[in-house]
């Protein structure tokens, strides 16, 4: 439902910013975050909190900054974007 509401929401106000957080990727089926991109989301929020306090999370994070960054950026090419400067 949540991504037939971004779709809808993209075509009837093409400028907002439309985020896929930390708990898409979590909560949501497999791909959650690129099936977001895909359906009109255009901010991603990614976690790059320091890793002690990731304990404190109802879901873990199990990457550093770095990894989640570069995973981020290959999920991108897979979908046809890339990271803006």
């Amino acid at each position: 439902m949540a991504l037939k509401i971004n779709a809808l929401a993209r075509l009837l106000l093409p400028k907002i910013n439309i985020q896929t957080t930390i708990a898409r990727k979590y909560r949501s089926q497999k791909n959650g975050r690129k099936k977001a991109l895909q359906s009109g989301a255009n901010v991603i929020m990614l976690s790059i909190t320091n890793a002690r306090y990731h304990e404190l999370y109802k879901f873990k994070i199990n990457a550093t900054p770095l990894k989640i960054y570069i995973n981020f950026k290959k999920m991108l090419r897979e979908i046809g974007n890339d990271i803006s400067p």
